[in-house]
């Protein structure tokens, strides 16, 4: 609930596996997590009721069951869910499918959808959404919440036509929830690189992939002024659920809550973690005060974000 002006936004670095049943599980496991530590908003990985990866399908019935049980669930928790999962949807082209965020309030009430928008291969037949998805939490303040979503490579994608980060910080949206469902780099995955000139160990592209996932997320906080609750799954795509392994992977991306200013809560980057933080509603305007305070540069212009180009 709101208190103080502050709510509380967590996320749930949860296995996501080829098994709907065993997904449906562990988000009512977040879920009780959620309910037992007071949380009014609640992040799930990309793709985690329906699974996702390069071999990725489902049974269109028992995805549609698993996600009635899911609402059930979660309105009975009163946590507000934001559910990364791929669904088929009826729209006015027909029955399609679409990698989405589902936003649910705490009365269990549907109220938005984000779409992927920069799909990749993986995202099989599912049609990109056409623009970044906004909406203002339900609950009352003294000021309106705005709120976007992004899913996994909404965040990544560099090229200047498809960035969806300058234009998200025309947005500046407050509050950036971010789900995503990363490759998972490890000794069985990568293979060492021969006959070359540098010392190229095996963990080499992980480190490179952490690096750009870490300095993504760094400037969009920071270009939109925005705070971002991001999770990634803590398994490879299309893992079969193996508790003796679920600890072995280390995500694609760093899990937790970072603000203009830095990160707020990192989650350990194995297993499963569940993490929340207290997020002052008028977060945006002291971080952007701190900002400007100690900075020798206009900032006024750098707000301005019709000013941050990219070179074709």
């Amino acid at each position: 609930m709101l208190l103080n002006n502050k709510i509380r936004i967590a996320g749930a670095q949860i296995p996501v596996s080829t098994d709907i049943q065993f997904n449906k599980q562990e988000i009512f496991k977040a879920l009780d997590w959620a309910k037992e530590n007071n949380v009014d908003h609640l992040l799930t990985p990309e793709g985690s009721l329906s699974g996702y990866g390069p071999k990725w399908t489902f049974d269109k019935q028992e995805l549609f069951d698993a996600l009635r049980e899911v609402e059930t669930k979660q309105k009975q928790s009163g946590v507000s869910l934001h559910l990364g999962t791929c669904h088929q949807e009826h729209e006015e082209v027909g029955d399609v499918y679409r990698n989405e965020i589902r936003h649910y309030d705490q009365y269990g009430d549907l109220y938005s959808i984000t779409n992927k928008i920069c799909l990749v291969g993986i995202d099989l037949n599912c049609l990109p959404g056409k623009e970044i998805n906004t909406f203002k939490l339900p609950y009352r303040s003294d000021r309106e919440y705005l709120v976007a979503g992004m899913i996994c490579n909404d965040m990544w994608q560099w090229e200047a036509n498809q960035c969806l980060n300058t234009k998200m910080a025309t947005i500046s949206p407050d509050l950036i929830l971010h789900s995503t469902n990363g490759v998972k780099f490890n000794s069985h995955m990568v293979k060492k690189v021969e006959d070359v000139d540098i010392d190229y160990d095996r963990f080499h592209l992980r480190n490179i992939f952490e690096d750009y996932h870490m300095g993504y997320l760094q400037l969009t906080a920071m270009m939109c002024s925005s705070t971002i609750l991001t999770v990634d799954s803590c398994v490879p795509w299309n893992w079969d659920p193996d508790e003796n392994t679920v600890d072995d992977f280390k995500t694609s991306s760093q899990s937790g809550i970072l603000s203009p200013l830095g990160w707020l809560v990192k989650a350990n980057n194995y297993g499963r973690q569940y993490f929340y933080y207290d997020l002052d509603i008028h977060h945006k305007d002291k971080a952007w005060r701190i900002i400007t305070e100690h900075s020798d540069t206009n900032m006024e212009n750098v707000q301005d974000s019709s000013k941050w180009k990219f070179r074709n």
